[in-house]
């Protein structure tokens, strides 16, 4: 419960309101009939005319928590302000607001009623209760106290399944009822006892005959606009029935009429009628109007095929099917025919020259072709594969070799082709990979060659190390990897046993490294090698070894030689 003030900044004249609800809700209200000129205050109203919605502010002056309280609250403020007519927009002095108890609203009900009133049950007839005042009547059974003195009236039959009648009237229920509802004339037809029929909409079965579209309506839980609409013929059907008078003739199903419906639409768009055709036996399938018709009876998801193929210059199929206007000329052709016809046009449009397929495992020649689709559906492999098969970017594709050339046996295939096309592939790859020679790997002990490759990646899965440790071998950077030496088939044989390990000491540095704090120059520690130093301090051998060389301190620390024991 708030007090609020509405203020005028043009003229400086105040409003002092009270609420019960959210202000901002009550702040809307102001506003809506303020704007549209329907305002209980006429001053109020008048500045808002002239000044506009712009110069009104609102703002909350105090909050209360009895209606009481809110009363006095607001002829204080009233006062305060001086806010009354013609100083300011209040036309009362306030606190006129009240809570209406439920006992009063009974008192008040009571007053209004003639004399007391019964409850029936609509459909049974059965007595339940007798009252004096509508406010009881409408808690105990759930229903608005307004609409219970027009059935009293008379001016309606029944409410929510009850009948209400005064003290000493007989009203009609149960089947008394139902016979005086369906005696009643519908407004709709303005006075005019028309009867009308209403029919299953899937199958047209008359199940019952009306006078009363209200009536109808409530049996069935139909809406009467909806029954109206379909006997005025603006709509076929209404919730999955159809009606029609009794002097009209029986109307059409909710199929039949959206068929109707489809072929006038088909018409309009400028379709025409067209035959259909199986593609493999040429059988004559049937006569369509429009084409989502034609979808639907042959179960195709999309129409605008059908359209493409009635439309096209070439003779073409969709779905299996021949599509061709009734009118037309065209003839039509059947089986490997078509098929011949179809791959012929086809590999015309695409720019694509005859190919052969050959068996993988034999190399015996299996078919020709002049189309990779077709080709692509008969043996059930990707059109993309073939292409990349005659281009030789592949080998095979699915126990299948395709070539330009014609040869009665292939020279090259099987598992002489599978070598083949291994071999390229590392090639390939070493060449993306590296210089592409061949290299041997030999045992770092005893000298001994082991194997053999092209490829570093199969060189380091056989090795068990990186791609980047072979290359530094072969490059001269590392003298060996895990028990293994590298070198390339063209040089030298590298250096193992007792070489390999004077070789390996000659590389490490001849004075011990020494590692200082370089903030506090504390000593932390003294290395033989620079990999022991690395692990120790995590920088990198490069690092250490650029550090050593030009006298450079890192972000840590401050490497040195030291002196030899």
């Amino acid at each position: 419960m708030f007090i609020y003030k509405i203020t005028c900044t043009k003229n400086k004249k105040i409003y002092i309101g009270q609420t019960i609800q959210d202000p901002g809700q009550r702040w809307r209200q102001h506003l809506s009939s303020l704007n549209n000129n329907k305002h209980s205050n006429p001053p109020l109203q008048h500045s808002f005319n002239k000044y506009g919605e712009k110069n009104f502010q609102f703002k909350i002056l105090k909050q209360a928590e009895t209606i009481e309280e809110l009363n006095e609250l607001e002829i204080k403020y009233i006062k305060k302000y001086a806010c009354l007519t013609p100083k300011g927009f209040n036309i009362t002095k306030g606190g006129l607001n009240y809570e209406v108890t439920l006992e009063s609203r009974i008192k008040q009900s009571k007053k209004n009623l003639k004399k007391a009133f019964n409850v029936y049950d609509a459909n049974t007839g059965k007595k339940l209760g007798k009252y004096d005042n509508t406010i009881e009547c409408s808690i105990e059974f759930n229903i608005p106290s307004t609409n219970i003195i027009p059935c009293l009236e008379g001016r309606y039959h029944s409410m929510y399944g009850l009948v209400f009648s005064y003290l000493g009237e007989k009203k009609p229920t149960g089947e008394k009822l139902r016979e005086l509802y369906s005696n009643i004339v519908s407004e709709s037809v303005k006075g005019k006892v028309r009867k009308f029929f209403i029919y299953n909409g899937t199958t047209g079965k008359p199940l019952r005959e009306f006078v009363s579209q209200t009536f109808c309506a409530k049996i069935y839980g139909l809406h009467s606009t909806g029954i109206l609409k379909c006997l005025r013929k603006e709509q076929y059907s209404h919730k999955g029935y159809t009606f029609a008078y009794s002097d009209e003739p029986k109307p059409l199903t909710i199929n039949e009429a959206e068929k109707l419906l489809i072929v006038k639409r088909a018409r309009a768009q400028g379709q025409k009628p067209f035959y259909v055709y199986e593609v493999e036996t040429g059988d004559f399938v049937g006569e369509f109007n429009a084409q989502v018709l034609c979808a639907k009876a042959l179960k195709i998801k999309n129409s605008s095929q059908i359209s493409m193929t009635l439309n096209s210059q070439k003779l073409k199929s969709a779905y299996g099917y021949f599509f061709i206007y009734k009118h037309s000329k065209r003839k039509i052709k059947i089986g490997k025919e078509y098929e011949k016809y179809r791959s012929r046009n086809f590999a015309k449009s695409q720019g694509q020259r005859k190919f052969f397929c050959y068996s993988y495992e034999t190399g015996t020649l299996i078919s020709e072709w002049r189309s990779q689709t077709l080709c692509s559906e008969k043996l059930e492999v990707s059109r993309r594969a073939i292409g990349r098969c005659l281009e030789g970017k592949i080998s095979k594709v699915k126990g299948y070799i395709f070539k330009y050339k014609k040869v009665t046996k292939l020279k090259i295939y099987g598992k002489e082709l599978a070598r083949i096309t291994k071999e390229n592939k590392a090639k390939k790859i070493s060449k993306t990979r590296g210089d592409g020679k061949v290299f041997n790997v030999y045992d770092k002990n005893t000298g001994k060659k082991i194997s053999e490759f092209i490829n570093k990646s199969e060189a380091s899965r056989f090795i068990g190390c990186s791609d980047t440790e072979i290359r530094k071998c072969l490059q001269g950077k590392q003298l060996y990897t895990g028990d293994y030496v590298l070198a390339y088939k063209s040089s030298k044989k590298p250096l193992y046993g007792k070489k390999l390990t004077k070789a390996i000491e000659a590389r490490r540095p001849k004075k011990p490294i020494e590692v200082y704090d370089r903030k506090t120059n504390e000593f932390i520690g003294r290395y033989d090698s620079i990999t022991e130093c690395s692990k120790a301090i995590g920088l990198s051998r490069s690092r250490i070894s650029m550090c050593i060389s030009k006298k450079l301190p890192t972000r840590k620390y401050i490497l040195e030689l030291g002196d030899s024991e």
